[in-house]
């Protein structure tokens, strides 16, 4: 439990001051320096390398869509986006990430936070191509995916006992993480979040999914566009999913019946208006892409086998 001293200097204004250098994962910052400014192909594996690591999309984004660079038009492409920077100007940001100091943690519950995010991100980007009635961008929807948690990452920078004590109130508990970091700060990890994102001038769609992801009463309210309501459920969908196989190892045994019951029991809010989220051709899917991110996990050194103790 954090002293009482600790939670008094833990507010949003104590972590807006130490936001501004988020390191990148380690894996990622080796496989930047391989990278060759000569190299026909320098975007596309920049761009790859952006697609599994929340910290340097968020890095690249952030860069695009700063006021000395963007126009009036804001970015949500990763592509895009290194187009606007340039080969000079990835470099810059690629040189920034590599002498930053790369996360010294190494715990499974840690490394968790970026297989739990990298598996949002895919399910994201699978419901956005499955639910074509929706027509959503993919590639947005895989980034908001991608970067729902960034309050988690900043929380993890700033102090590892941050995440150590929110996870340990909340695992195998009827209280949503969200809940837990409120009693205990005040305010949650989507909070801080939205507050890195605003201050990283990261897009208006992305940032709205971060802070709003674990809200349920958009739809009542009707708060925002459609397309931003959909895309939030989305994202809201694919982060209980990831969180229901992360807590139940063992649901690659299960019959389809059974997942299908806590697909439908456990991750789709009774506040969301009717839409057909396939989930039979989703059971379906579900094993081939989770094994997709089990190879980048691994790649990465946060495979199965080191987050399944949490």
């Amino acid at each position: 439990m954090l002293k009482e001293t600790t939670k008094e200097k833990f507010t949003l204004e104590f972590i807006e001051e130490r936001i501004e250098n988020i390191p990148a994962f380690p894996y990622v910052v080796c496989e930047l320096i391989q990278i060759s400014q000569d190299a026909h192909n320098f975007f596309e594996k920049v761009e790859d390398l952006a697609t599994k690591s929340p910290i340097l999309a968020t890095k690249i984004l952030s860069f695009a869509n700063s006021v000395a660079s963007a126009s009036c038009n804001q970015i949500t492409n990763l592509q895009n986006a290194l187009i606007r920077l340039g080969v000079f100007k990835t470099l810059s940001l690629i040189t920034v990430v590599t002498f930053t100091h790369s996360l010294p943690h190494s715990k499974s519950q840690h490394k968790a936070i970026w297989r739990h995010s990298l598996e949002t991100a895919y399910l994201s980007k699978y419901l956005a191509e499955s639910l074509s009635d929706l027509r959503m961008d993919k590639d947005l929807t895989y980034l908001c995916g991608l970067l729902h948690d960034l309050g988690r990452f900043v929380f993890l920078h700033i102090s590892s006992k941050i995440v150590d004590v929110t996870d340990s109130k909340c695992w195998n508990h009827t209280c949503s993480l969200a809940e837990v970091e409120h009693e205990l700060f005040g305010f949650t990890h989507a909070d801080t979040g939205y507050l890195a994102a605003r201050k990283w001038q990261l897009p208006g769609t992305i940032t709205d999914v971060i802070q709003h992801h674990h809200r349920d009463d958009i739809w009542q309210k009707e708060e925002g566009t459609i397309e931003f309501r959909q895309r939030l459920t989305i994202v809201q969908f694919a982060d209980a999913i990831c969180s229901l196989i992360q807590h139940n190892p063992e649901w690659r045994s299960w019959p389809d019946h059974l997942l299908r019951e806590r697909l439908i029991n456990d991750c789709i809010q009774e506040s969301w208006p009717a839409i057909d989220f396939k989930i039979d051709e989703l059971i379906s899917s579900l094993p081939d892409l989770i094994a997709e991110c089990d190879k980048i996990s691994k790649e990465m050194g946060v495979h199965q086998s080191e987050v399944s103790d949490k």
